[in-house]
């Protein structure tokens, strides 16, 4: 006897942010489930309801799971399916997700201002005007930034390894311009200069370049091409340890340099992207909406030191020193919708 097939599915979803309103975009639909209130920070719950009829076939996004990736990135919240709670009209409750540790290292993420998910009608349906390629580098690029906002409070050296891979994922196609061979390889740019030949030598220096992939320059000049003025003028910027315009593509090197040392050397990250900010009490704050949580967030790069020594005696220099993940997490948040809006097709 053949299986019969489910077609309404709803999930809880786990949030710690003041959501409201609600959202239905073809087989989704999705609101708060926690009716009343709740202390800033408090866990909350919302109710996902996922239509996965025939007619819906073929559509983007494909499933819940993804579904939630895009409204954490386009929310910029952090957001964990939960429990299977309902099949078809029978009640259920089965484990599906995982609950995340309380804690934080940007406030606005998980506090901040209250989110109308009506939002997600502005960005969605985007998503379905992006070619079947860039699509599904789109998706994987948010799959990794997801993945991201979920552990950055607890291994943030984790969490930096997939924000670059988000970027790295959408980067590949970037214009570079034209590249030395000096810049590839001073040295062997002297040892090129011994060949009389002058159009023999050309030829070699730019088949020798054109094998060079220059990721970190994709990397690099694609969240500079990405990165407009909306992005500095968040209001919960640092007074002090600010990361300013003119060193943006110094900082964005040393991430990919660290990243890279990580990857091939296993060199841990700096000390200094673990630091949290302590969650403030909330048991004894009134059930209030309105009432605010001042905190300084957390500096965006280590400030008034010259150099960060490591547990195993390794000495970091100021210059090679790497923005805190939460300046990261937010640029990349930054990035990937600018690139949305950049890329649907007319």
């Amino acid at each position: 006897m053949e299986a019969k097939r489910l077609e309404k599915l709803e999930y809880e979803v786990l949030a710690y942010a003041n959501i409201v309103g609600e959202f239905e975009y073809k087989q989704y639909y999705i609101r708060p489930w926690d009716i009343g209130g709740r202390r800033p920070g408090e866990k909350r719950l919302l109710c996902l309801r996922f239509n996965d009829s025939p007619d819906n076939e073929g559509m983007k996004p494909r499933g819940v799971t993804e579904f939630i990736q895009l409204a954490s990135l386009f929310l910029r919240r952090r957001l964990s399916l939960g429990y299977l709670t309902r099949l078809d009209d029978t009640p259920a409750r089965f484990p599906f997700g995982y609950q995340q540790e309380e804690g934080y290292v940007d406030q606005d993420i998980v506090w901040g201002d209250t989110t109308n998910l009506d939002e997600l009608s502005r960005w969605l349906p985007l998503t379905q005007r992006l070619s079947d390629a860039v699509y599904n580098r789109f998706i994987l690029a948010t799959r990794f930034y997801a993945e991201a906002v979920q552990h950055m409070e607890m291994v943030p050296d984790m969490a930096y390894l997939n924000l670059v891979s988000a970027i790295e994922v959408l980067s590949q196609d970037t214009d570079i311009g034209t590249v030395s061979i000096e810049e590839v390889n001073s040295k062997l740019a002297g040892l090129f200069d011994k060949i009389e030949d002058t159009d023999l030598r050309k030829k070699i220096q730019d088949s020798y370049i054109a094998d060079k992939p220059f990721i970190k320059r994709r990397f690099t000049k694609f969240i500079l091409k990405y990165t407009n003025e909306e992005f500095w003028n968040y209001k919960s910027r640092p007074e002090t340890g600010k990361v300013q315009l003119e060193e943006l593509e110094k900082y964005l090197e040393n991430i990919y340099d660290q990243r890279s040392r990580t990857l091939h050397n296993g060199e841990p990250f700096p000390w200094n992207i673990y630091q949290r900010i302590k969650p403030p009490d909330i048991a004894n704050i009134p059930l209030d909406k309105n009432i605010t949580i001042h905190q300084n967030p957390m500096p965006e790069i280590l400030f008034g030191a010259i150099s960060l020594t490591m547990p195993d005696g390794r000495e970091i220099k100021s210059e090679d020193f790497i923005p805190h993940v939460s300046f990261f997490e937010r640029l990349v948040n930054h990035v990937l919708k600018n690139y949305l809006e950049t890329n649907v097709d007319t």
